[in-house]
């Protein structure tokens, strides 16, 4: 239930149960509101903090793909930490293991056509597979893989 109509539900509690005070009700749901909203506006603030400090941490694992690309990866692993390609995992001595599932991405796909004495490039996206660092094995990457990590 959404904080408004959590609001709206006490607001009406409060009210049948005061109807036989007529005076007080007035005064009383205005306090009921101006308090309902403040704290819906904490709650909102707090909720909006936490989500975007989720966020923040996502594009922090994977400081290298796109918004887009980070929530496609958080949504098909939510528990990833070191994403890259199958070719990527191969030169940095890792294999992945057999029957993982690979996490699918958007790539950029460059294409240059010539159109009447005019070069024209376009970015078409196609899906990629990548794979996280728990879904392969091999040699032990160093703490400090970042400097590796970016060639």
């Amino acid at each position: 239930m959404s904080t408004s109509g959590a609001r709206d539900v006490l607001i009406v509690l409060v009210v049948v149960r005061l109807e036989n005070k007529k005076p007080y009700t007035a005064q009383l749901r205005k306090s009921v509101d101006e308090s309902l909203a403040r704290l819906a506006q904490a709650v909102d603030i707090e909720r909006a903090s936490k989500e975007m400090q989720r966020y923040l941490n996502l594009l922090a694992r994977f400081h290298r793909y796109s918004w887009r690309n980070c929530l496609l990866i958080a949504l098909a692993r939510p528990e990833a930490t070191l994403v890259a390609g199958f070719g990527r995992w191969k030169t940095l001595g890792r294999n992945v293991r057999k029957g993982e599932k690979a996490i699918r991405i958007f790539a950029p796909c460059p294409v240059v056509r010539m159109n009447e004495d005019k070069e024209e490039e376009r970015v078409f996206f196609r899906t990629a597979c990548v794979f996280d660092i728990s879904q392969t094995e091999g040699k032990e990457l160093p703490m400090t893989c970042c400097t590796a990590w970016n060639r």
